[in-house]
This record gives structure tokens, C-alpha cells and sequence, in this order.
């Protein structure tokens, strides 16, 4: 069942040279009704020769009866562990598909003891039905390599490692960062005692939430009298996009008083409780782009042919500024949400759940839905550090982490991009100081806004001029904005 390696035994599969057909009918409201006539469906199209993960795992009984000689593999995790990466992963979200399968209860949040009797279940069916076919059905588990799934299937062991295609952000999920590599590499210090921008700063009402930066250094042709340094920020439910200025990355910060962006300047977003949220700004010359998301307008949604993640209506536009405060008509709709770019040759960007895309012909037009890949499907927000010595650095947070803590990789883009994955995780900083929420109660995280303090860090961004670096953060959940210097070689 999902969430137990299913994605990296598709990698297997793949590597074994199977075509795999992943999850089929996810958002199909008539799934309960209909889920054979699709399934045949797909199998007999002759497309596919391997299938993982929902609805296929609960259909094994047929698929079994129609096709005989057919292989199965379980793939099973601890309990425990399962469900936490289940809540981490899908949180308060429904599926179509998940209340077929788990009784009714389409989200795992507060129907965890249904979830759990479900998947336990599900393991004994599989079990007691294949008893005595050791030749029809194995058993893996994640960290079970290649040699189970080689001997069921008659096939040779690969020379490689097994892919693990989410393993990182799972133990971030189920342990807690600390089961990433800590201490050696990198660490970050931060310029002030707190936060550089804090809830008081903000007017009335507004500081409840404080989220999404992204920093960039306007030359004065283009600030005016405001500071050099211009960190645009956000609110899950912003109406615009916030800003602060400064002359020092250190302080005082001074609020823009009327943000910019409103979302009602953006057609695609104009609803009347919409949003606009998660910056990313790129200045090249004296020209800003800012990059955010907003929930769709109906009509912007049905226009939009790039699938969103789980069946979203939250997507990214561009708008440019020759100022930094007025921004011209918005592009068309881009890419998923929680964007950050970077260029590699082509432009490339990583959205929520490590979903990496290559631009199709530059930043103004939509990123091609056919170039996308997974590398994480639970991180949260990512931040992009094209590094002088050529290594391509992500930073991240995932959603489920106990505490949730900034972690970073590099991204190994050797070969093909669509080869391209995460190695050398390491946490970068977890909540340490009261003002990161350390004193708090340190809980599993959730997906969505944080309205009250919580001892977890998010949304990292980085901010480099040529060798120095520095991250910025969300700390204490949402409570405020914090700026470090990114200091490589550890203590």
C-alpha cells in the first residue's frame, strides 16, 4: 500500500526495464464503482508491464484470477512508521480513492486507528492468500535491497544500489531530522538575537502568520529611498505580497506598509477569498521577477493542462518590476505552487513535494508537464544555492519532522535530468533558540498554516553574493523571519 517503498520499488521495476504505471483513478469520483473496469482497462492496453502503488495493491485476488503467473510484491513497513508517514504525507486531504479503500475515511488525519486496522489487514489478506506460492509473492521491506524482488522475478542481482526514492524525507518524517546527518559540513549563524521581522512590525490582524521569504538586493536606480535589501514575504492567507527593506541584512527592517501584488491584480487568482503567497524573486539587471502562487479561479483551473499535485487548484504566475513595488500584468500560469528556479543550462525549478520541472522555453511560458519528476514527496518548501564551486544545494523542510528542521542536499545533476536525485542529506539547523519555538513541545508537523508558535522551522530561503551566503527562515512554525550566514565546515 502506498507510503511503504512503493515509489522506490517502481524505480526497481524500472531499472529492471518494466514499464511501470503508478497510481490510476486517484481523483475519480465513481473509483468504488468502477475500479476493475479501469484497471483492465489499463493492464490490457499493453502499455504497462508493472503497476505499484493504489488502486493496484488492493487487487490482487483478481488480478491474480485473470492473469495467472502474474508476480506480487508486498511491501511493508513498520506500523508505526507508516502511519506517520501517512499523516505526514496526506494529512486532512481526501482522495476519491482513499475512502474506497479505508471504509469512507478519505483523510488520514484523525482517523488514524481506521487507517492502521485497514493496512494490517490488508498485510494478513496478502499473506494467508499467497501461503505456500513462494514463487507467486515476496515480502519487502525498505531496506530489504535487490535480492528478494531479483529471485522472484528470475532476473540477476543489478551492480547498483537500490533506489530510494523517498527515504530521506521519510526518517525526517517518522525520527525527526535527527536521523539525517548532522554536524560537519554546514551550519548557519544567525546576524541577530530573534527574528528580523516579527509580528509587532506588522499592522493590526497581520501578524499571525508570517511565511515564504525571499531576498534580493535592488540597485538604487530602482529602490528610491528604500533600503538596498528588499525581502518579499507572505501570509497563507495574504491578500498581497509583503515587504520589508533594510541597508543591512541585520537590520532594522522597515515594512512596506501596502505590500505588493494584490491578488486581485492577478486574474487567476481573483476570488473573493483568494490569496497570493510564496515569493520567489530573481533580479537580472535592473528587472525583478516575482514568482507566486494563488488558489485558481475556476475558468484559470480548466484552462490549465499541467497536472497539479493531488488534484490542487494552487498554481505559480510571474510578474515583473522595474521598481520593486509596481509589477506589471501577471504571465500565464506556470507551475505548480511553492516554486524556486534555478539555472542549470536550461531553467529548472523544485515546487511543494520536491517536484522538479524543466522549463520549456524560458520563464514566461509554462513549464512543460512532461518534464517533471519526484524528488521528495513530502518535502515542504525548498530554497535553491547555485553554489561558486558548481554544486547545485537544496535546502528544505519536510512535512511530518518532530521537530521540523532545515535540511540540505545536493542535487547530483550527473546525466540525464531526469536521473537527477538528493544525496549527501544533512540537517543544517533545527529550533535551538526560544524564539524557534525550542522551548515548546516539539510535535510531528502538519501540512498547511501555522497560526500559533510551534517548535519547528520552515521555509528556507538563500540569499548569496558570490562567495558568502546566507539562509533565511520561518521560525517558531510561522512567527516570524530569521537571517543566518551560511558557514561551511562545521564547528
Amino acid at each position: 500500500m502506498h507510503t511503504t517503498g512503493t515509489s522506490s520499488l517502481g524505480k526497481a521495476l524500472e531499472t529492471l526495464g518494466y514499464r511501470v504505471c503508478g497510481v490510476t483513478g486517484n481523483k475519480d469520483p465513481e473509483i468504488a464503482d468502477r475500479v476493475l473496469d479501469l484497471a483492465w482497462e489499463t493492464i490490457d492496453s499493453g502499455r504497462f508491464d508493472a503497476f505499484q502503488d493504489n488502486p493496484w495493491p488492493l487487487l490482487f485476488r483478481e488480478i491474480d484470477a485473470r492473469y495467472p503467473g502474474s508476480k506480487f510484491v508486498l511491501t511493508v513497513r513498520p506500523v508505526e512508521e507508516w502511519i506517520v508517514s501517512q499523516v505526514g504525507h496526506f494529512g486532512t486531504a481526501t482522495t476519491p480513492m482513499r475512502e474506497w479503500i479505508y471504509d469512507g475515511a478519505g483523510c488520514t488525519e484523525g482517523n488514524e486507528e481506521v487507517y492502521v486496522a485497514r493496512y494490517e489487514r490488508h498485510n494478513e489478506e496478502v499473506r494467508e492468500y499467497f501461503r505456500g506460492r513462494p514463487q507467486d509473492m515476496c515480502e519487502l521491506r525498505f531496506d530489504d535491497g535487490w535480492e528478494s524482488l531479483s529471485r522472484l522475478l528470475g532476473v540477476p542481482v543489478p551492480d547498483r544500489p537500490w533506489p530510494h526514492a523517498n527515504a530521506a524525507a521519510d526518517r525526517a518524517r517518522t525520527k525527526g531530522a535527527g536521523a539525517i546527518a548532522t554536524g560537519g559540513l554546514v551550519r548557519i549563524e544567525p546576524l541577530t538575537d530573534g527574528p528580523i521581522i516579527t509580528p509587532d512590525m506588522l499592522p493590526p490582524g497581520e501578524g499571525d502568520n508570517i511565511n515564504g521569504p525571499t531576498l534580493v538586493e535592488l540597485p538604487s536606480s530602482m529602490r528610491g529611498d528604500r533600503g538596498r535589501f528588499h525581502c518579499f514575504f507572505g501570509h497563507h492567507h495574504g491578500r498581497h505580497i509583503r515587504l520589508a527593506h533594510a541597508d543591512d541584512l541585520a537590520g532594522p527592517w522597515t515594512i512596506h506598509r501596502s505590500g505588493v501584488v494584490p491578488h486581485s491584480s492577478v486574474p487567476a487568482f481573483n476570488l473573493p477569498d483568494g490569496h497570493v503567497a510564496s515569493p520567489e524573486a530573481i533580479l537580472d539587471g535592473e528587472h525583478l521577477t516575482l514568482f507566486v502562487h494563488g488558489a485558481l479561479t475556476p475558468e484559470a483551473h480548466a484552462d490549465y493542462d499541467c497536472p497539479l499535485p493531488r488534484g490542487g487548484s494552487q498554481a505559480t504566475v510571474a510578474l515583473q518590476s522595474t521598481d520593486g513595488i509596481a509589477f506589471a500584468t501577471p504571465s500565464p500560469i506556470l507551475a505548480p505552487f511553492y516554486l524556486r528556479l534555478f539555472q542549470h543550462g536550461d531553467w529548472y525549478g523544485i515546487s511543494w513535494g520536491g517536484l522538479l520541472l524543466r522549463a520549456a522555453d524560458g520563464l514566461r511560458r509554462p513549464f512543460d508537464p512532461s518534464h517533471r519528476i519526484t524528488l521528495e514527496h513530502t518535502i515542504r518548501h525548498v530554497a535553491i544555492d547555485r553554489h561558486p564551486d558548481g554544486r547545485t544545494l537544496v535546502y528544505f523542510t519536510v512535512t511530518g519532522a518532530c521537530p521540523e528542521s532545515i535540511l540540505r542536499g545536493r542535487l547530483d545533476t550527473a546525466g540525464d535530468w531526469t536521473t537527477w536525485q538528493l544525496v549527501d542529506i544533512e540537517e543544517v539547523r533545527r529550533p535551538t533558540a526560544t524564539w524557534e519555538g525550542a522551548d515548546l513541545v516539539a510535535e510531528p508537523s502538519s501540512k498547511g498554516a501555522a497560526f500559533e508558535p510551534a517548535n519547528a522551522l520552515r521555509d528556507p530561503a538563500v540569499f548569496r553574493v558570490g562567495d558568502e551566503a546566507w539562509l533565511l527562515w520561518s521560525v517558531a512554525g510561522e512567527q516570524g523571519i530569521a537571517v543566518g550566514r551560511i558557514v561551511e565546515g562545521g564547528a
